[in-house]
């Protein structure tokens, strides 16, 4: 944490807590209005994996994602009409990712985005590709001692 750049945790949290907020403030008066007239409204967020536990050299990163998790989770409470969901996805095939071939655990976009799409409106939280779920089943119920040995 302390060996980022000045300026890295600012973007980080602009990029992925302040945008998400400022969607949320955006969309929302448009969803409810949706409701009211007997039309459905959904919202999706996008989360990740490394928000679900501590990630070494992710911290803020983890953090900021774990806050969208838990906004959504909220926001569904607060708004039970609308169709709130989170994903958190581990790894994807992508430039950002720097991964370039799809695996059993790595899906690619498209396969990953039809997986979304089928569990729209199933649940609040969940991982859509099924081995990401499998991994979040195992990651999430492990000790945090063995999680965090397991990362260094």
């Amino acid at each position: 944490f302390h060996l980022l750049d000045e300026g890295v945790t600012d973007r980080l949290v602009k990029l992925n807590v302040d945008s998400v907020l400022q969607m949320t403030e955006l969309v929302l008066p448009g969803m409810v209005g949706r409701v009211e007239q007997g039309k459905h409204a959904a919202v999706l967020n996008i989360a990740s994996a490394a928000g679900l536990t501590g990630s070494p050299l992710l911290a803020v990163y983890g953090a900021a994602k774990a806050f969208v998790e838990r906004l959504t989770i909220a926001m569904a409470t607060e708004y039970p009409k609308i169709d709130f969901q989170v994903h958190s996805p581990y790894m994807i095939v992508s430039k950002l990712s720097k991964i370039r071939k799809p695996s059993l655990t790595v899906p690619t976009p498209k396969t990953y985005a039809k997986a979304v799409v089928a569990r729209m409106g199933r649940e609040t939280h969940c991982q859509a590709y099924w081995a990401h779920a499998l991994q979040g089943a195992i990651h999430t119920r492990l000790p945090q001692s063995v999680v965090d040995a397991a990362q260094l």
